[in-house]
This record gives C-alpha cells, sequence and structure tokens, in this order.
C-alpha cells in the first residue's frame, strides 16, 4: 500500500511538471486508436488506412480543442461510408448531425465519451466509462454516453446494409438502404437496452458517491455494477436478445477492477480520519465533515559519510606510510610468533638487570 502511495505522488508530480508536454502525447495516442478502430471497423476506403494519414491526423487531433476531436472522427467514418455507398452518406451525415447538435447543446465537455463509447461497447467494457461518469462527473454525461452508444449500433447496421447491397447504387437501392437503416436503427432493442442501462447506472452511482457516508465511492462501484448486469440480463431474457453473458460478465469484472484502481489512485481517502468542522460567517453556520486524504511520505536516501583519517608525523607521501604500517605490522607478528622460552628469558634478563642496580646503590 505504501509503494502504492508513494509511486501515485511521483506520478503526479511528473505529470505537473510535464503537463504541456504528456497532454498532447496522450491525446495524439487516444487519436491512433480511435482512427485505427474506425478503420477496422468500416474500413471501405483503403487511402485512409495509410500510416502517414493516420499519423497528420492524429497529430492535428492533439493540438485542437476536443470538439474538433470529434469532428476528425466523423469524418474519418463518413469517407469510409462514402467509399462504399455515397447516397447513403448522405443518411450518416444528417445522422451525425443530430447527435452532434444534440451533443454539442447539453454536454460539449464530454467529447471524449463520446468518442470512447463505442470502443469501449466494441471491448465490452461500456460499464467503465459510466462508472466513471457517475464517479468524477455529473448525470449529464449520460447524453454523451448515449450518442456514442447510438454511433457503435449505426456502424454495426452499416456494415450489414452495405454488405447487402453491395454493387447497387441506383436510387431506389439507396431509398431501400435507407428504410433499413432506420428501421434497425429505431427498432434496434439491444440498443435500447443499452441506452438504458447506462443511464440507470450514472445516476445511482453518482447519487451514492455524492453522500456523506464512508466509502462511498467503493459502494457505488459495486451497487452500479450489479444494477448493469441485472437490467441487461432481465433485459435480454424479456425482449429475447442474443447476447453473449459470458463476455458480459467478463467484462463487468474487468470494468470494476479498473474503476477500483482508478478510484484509488484519484481519491484514496482514509476514512478513520473523518473530521468534523464547525464554522460560521454572517449568513450560515456551517458543519463540514473532512474525510482526509492518505499521505505517504517517500522515504529519503540515508548517505553515509565515512571522515578520512590523516596521518600525522614526518610522512610525506604514501609510500613512508606504508612503509610504517608493515613495520608496525611485522612487530606484532613478531610478539605472537615468539617461543614462550623467549618472553620468559626476557622477563629474568629484565628481572636480573633490576636487581644489580639495587645491589649497586
Amino acid at each position: 500500500m505504501t509503494e502504492i502511495l508513494v509511486w501515485r505522488d511521483k506520478l503526479r508530480l511528473i505529470y505537473r511538471d510535464y503537463e504541456k508536454l504528456l497532454r498532447p502525447l496522450w491525446k495524439f495516442l487516444l487519436s491512433i486508436i480511435i482512427i485505427f478502430y474506425i478503420n477496422q471497423v468500416l474500413g471501405y476506403d483503403h487511402h485512409l488506412k495509410n500510416g502517414l494519414i493516420i499519423f497528420a491526423a492524429s497529430l492535428v487531433a492533439a493540438f485542437v480543442p476536443a470538439q474538433f476531436f470529434v469532428i476528425i472522427t466523423a469524418g474519418f467514418a463518413l469517407i469510409h461510408v462514402y467509399a462504399a455507398a455515397s447516397l447513403l452518406a448522405l443518411l450518416v451525415i444528417g445522422v451525425f448531425l443530430v447527435l452532434f447538435l444534440l451533443f454539442e447543446r447539453f454536454t460539449p465537455g464530454y467529447s471524449y465519451v463520446l468518442v470512447l463509447m463505442p470502443l469501449a461497447m466494441s471491448l465490452q467494457v461500456p460499464l467503465l466509462l459510466a462508472l466513471l461518469i457517475g464517479l468524477l462527473a455529473e448525470p449529464a454525461g449520460i447524453i454523451a454516453a448515449g450518442c456514442g452508444i447510438i454511433v457503435f449500433f449505426l456502424f454495426q447496421i452499416l456494415k450489414t446494409v452495405v454488405f447487402t447491397t453491395a454493387g447497387e447504387i441506383t436510387l431506389e437501392s439507396m431509398i431501400v438502404s435507407y428504410q433499413n437503416v432506420m428501421d434497425m436503427l429505431i427498432h434496434n432493442r439491444a440498443m435500447f437496452l443499452y441506452l438504458a442501462a447506462i443511464a440507470f447506472v450514472i445516476i445511482v452511482v453518482y447519487l451514492i458517491r455524492i453522500q456523506a457516508i464512508a466509502h462511498a465511492f467503493q459502494t457505488a462501484i459495486l451497487v452500479g455494477s450489479l444494477l448493469f448486469l441485472t437490467v441487461l440480463l432481465i433485459g435480454e431474457l424479456i425482449f429475447k436478445i442474443d447476447g453473449s453473458p459470458v463476455f458480459l460478465l467478463i467484462g463487468s469484472v474487468v470494468s470494476v477492477l479498473l474503476a477500483f484502481m482508478i478510484q484509488f489512485l484519484l481519491y484514496p481517502l482514509d476514512y478513520s480520519r473523518i473530521e468534523t468542522i464547525q464554522f460560521d460567517d454572517d449568513d450560515y453556520y456551517y458543519y463540514v465533515k473532512a474525510v482526509p486524504k492518505m499521505q505517504v511520505a517517500a522515504p529519503r536516501k540515508q548517505v553515509k559519510r565515512i571522515n578520512v583519517q590523516h596521518v600525522t608525523g614526518n610522512t610525506t607521501n604514501l609510500q613512508e606510510v606504508q612503509q610504517k604500517v608493515s613495520n608496525q605490522e611485522k612487530m606484532t607478528e613478531d610478539s605472537f610468533e615468539a617461543e614462550p622460552s623467549e618472553i620468559f628469558d626476557r622477563k629474568l634478563g629484565k628481572y636480573r638487570t633490576k636487581n644489580e642496580k639495587k645491589t649497586i646503590k
């Protein structure tokens, strides 16, 4: 836990110091992923699959506002549809225009939700975006998420219609294609089921998150995920929609785990140190419940300093010091290598010398 918090603080400091460089970088990478997804789903115009075109479009998207990024991705989709059926592109323009006006009017700040939702639907993780909107934003994000879901199902319908009308470019065939697209879009039960599930999750997660209760974020994630699975599974049974419960369950588990990880990195709250603060001003008296975030001081490196002892005396260079040390070691070795009899003789000689001095006195 401590190591995770330390790395979290380090990453926040790095992002704060290099924000002007990292923000365009992640927008550039996100643009590449979204454009690559559109090319894989539609992919009728092979010129747009050129790496240089993808790089140039992603580079432009990295330095423009998010609303222009939506326009760039929509342009790629329209060019692909035009390459397959030119008259059908008019219908797609009309649908995109309605969705863009609805999105721009109510939720202009949720551009990346609109762009990422079709990709999340393809990866079976739309629950992740719904949880993040409820945890980090407001219920207004339902409109952007709903527009993204409609775009995803529109892509699936276009693939089917273009495949069935391949080679037919007459006016009558295009009118039939328009009718088929609109009928399949309006009567698509799976689309409306996902719209309802995502809307319910965002509202419930948001309402739980704003409550002054302990572990509100974690409770909101669990309740929202259970609600999502319940609505989809019961809806598929009632409306007889062919789904994949296994992939739905796997995608939901992955979404919950990622939501917990993101929540911990952004809001690591320490509920054991809740504080209640009261203060007032001229108009109101306030009761504030404050939940502190987990803070861990980064470990500091301890450096040991070893003081070098300088040799004093008449030595002037390293060779003289080494000579003195070797002489001392030699004298020590000689004292340990002496036989006991030699030591006794030395002591006896000293004793005789002392007695002789006493006798002379």
